[in-house]
């Protein structure tokens, strides 16, 4: 079976961090689906499917969380 774990931070987040967020979340809403592939199979990240919202989704997490998703 897989083991996963789950941790909370409990942090406080500054102005100049939720600016830099927001920046960034913008920045992500501009980008087309073919870029947002291109940059993730860059990162080591290869998806299969065509739902834009997901591609999105994935490559927020990645930026902006540091979340590295591993296929096994």
């Amino acid at each position: 079976g897989r083991q996963i774990s789950i941790t909370r931070n409990k942090r406080k987040i500054s102005t100049k961090q939720v600016k830099h967020i927001q920046s960034v979340m913008k920045m992500i809403q501009k980008k087309n689906t073919k870029d947002i592939k291109q940059e993730l199979e860059n990162d080591g990240i290869k998806l299969s499917g065509k739902s834009p919202q997901l591609l999105k989704d994935i490559y927020t997490y990645s930026k902006l969380c540091g979340i590295n998703i591993k296929r096994e």
